[in-house]
């Protein structure tokens, strides 16, 4: 009750744009107070530049020791505010003491600073990502567009992008702007855009840039999913309004673009199977009017994002029925007797299942008794597997599959070439 603390800020700052704020505190009680300790509260967006104090832990607590009755310090901090326009965010200040070992909040106070709009403001559009959804492998066109609102000129300006994401192939940037030694900071300026020598009042342009997505997901752990590729923009003049007491006139932007996860599935068929502990019945090569079994095995593995409402399908084809499931490791199998469909559904299929563990599995057995006019050829024994699903980081909707298999059995190592074809 005895210390004073006190906020002052500007009531009005621009987006991007460095401020000062002031935070003092007073003894007003008729003792001397120890162990005072300042805490500030920042707004989602702030970013802290620096103190006229050091703050003792991360940007935003202040040790402050003892402080004597009758006496007052202060001392300011500086940062920047990312917003809309007219939003208004508040910074906090608790200032605490300790008494008798116990530490107490003595005083708290809280200050607002409104975004108001900048003269100069950028949007960043990019083509190759429709729906702010991006695909591995694929070429970027971005477009960085600035635009003068005032009715005076501003000259010399600067535009930066920084490019933040694992999934950027920055080896890939092509730019007529200066690209940092890292790679990821492109600036803009007279010497490269004559047209920011000055940009005349009510007037606009643009500058680009292209970059491909790398074609891998970066995973290394479990945890590595759900990629974002960020745009970061800032134009900055050294030319002021007269109605803003700046030292210079800034304006942001930002785009983030979601990358698509990617479910791929992997369809197989065995006569021999002992991985599966299955003996199939029957004479391989197949025999003409004679029944065999074969075991049909579909995988699937999810790359960086989870999966929901997983279905896999395949028709089977005249000659050929359905015997049995013989083991899956999640959701559950199907089959509809009249049009010959073998379904599989998952409710969810984790990010990165099957890339860095044991991927999912249905395994399920099939009989097939080739026709006359089969011989001599291989005999089709399952079409085409098809799945969909939808991605939950992107929203967007998967769909794939593996071609259909026949009797020549390409993944059944115990099958030379020319083993499935059907004899008389």
């Amino acid at each position: 009750v005895g210390i004073a603390l006190d906020l002052v800020l500007p009531e009005q700052a621009l987006p991007g744009e460095d401020f000062a704020f002031e935070v003092s505190y007073k003894n007003i009680s008729p003792i001397d107070v120890d162990g005072l300790q300042l805490r500030l509260d920042y707004p989602p967006g702030f970013e802290f530049k620096k103190s006229s104090l050091s703050p003792d832990i991360a940007p935003n607590l202040w040790r402050l020791g003892g402080l004597r009755k009758g006496s007052e310090m202060k001392f300011s901090i500086s940062g920047n505010l990312v917003g809309p326009t007219s939003s208004k965010h508040d910074i906090r200040a608790v200032l605490q003491a300790e008494f008798d070992d116990e530490v107490y909040n003595v005083a708290e106070k809280t200050g607002t600073v409104e975004l108001s709009a900048s003269p100069l403001t950028l949007g960043i559009f990019s083509s190759g990502a429709p729906g702010d959804v991006a695909l591995p492998g694929t070429e970027l066109q971005y477009m960085v567009s600035y635009q003068n609102t005032a009715e005076q000129g501003f000259q010399n300006a600067v535009v930066t992008a920084q490019l933040s994401g694992e999934m950027f192939d920055l080896s890939t940037l092509r730019t007529k702007g200066i690209v940092s030694v890292s790679g990821n900071m492109i600036t803009w300026n007279q010497v490269t855009s004559p047209e920011l020598a000055i940009i005349g009042p009510r007037s606009s342009g643009e500058l680009t840039f292209s970059v491909r997505t790398k074609g891998a997901y970066p995973i290394r752990r479990l945890s590595d999913k759900n990629f974002v590729l960020k745009i970061d923009a800032r134009i900055e003049s050294p030319t002021v309004i007269p109605s803003v007491q700046s030292k210079a006139t800034v304006g942001i932007g930002r785009l983030e673009t979601k990358i698509r996860g990617d479910l791929r599935l992997d369809a197989k068929a065995f006569f021999r199977d002992a991985e599966a502990g299955v003996v199939n019945r029957g004479p391989f090569p197949p025999r003409v009017g004679v029944a065999t079994n074969f075991t049909v095995h579909w995988v699937l593995r999810n790359y960086a994002t989870d999966a929901t409402g997983v279905i896999v399908m395949a028709a089977l084809p005249p000659g050929v029925k359905y015997v049995s499931s013989v083991r899956m490791s999640s959701g559950v199998l199907s089959y509809a007797d009249g049009p010959q469909i073998v379904q599989w559904q998952i409710d969810k299929i984790p990010a990165n299942k099957g890339v860095l563990d044991k991927p999912l599995e249905a395994v399920f057995q099939i009989e097939a008794m080739p026709q006359p006019n089969q011989a001599k050829s291989a005999m089709p024994l399952i079409g085409e597997a098809t799945f969909t699903a939808k991605d939950d980081f992107t929203a967007a909707e998967l769909r794939g599959g593996d071609p259909a298999i026949n009797s020549s059995l390409p993944d059944d190592l115990t099958v030379c070439s020319g083993g499935g074809i059907v004899v008389q």
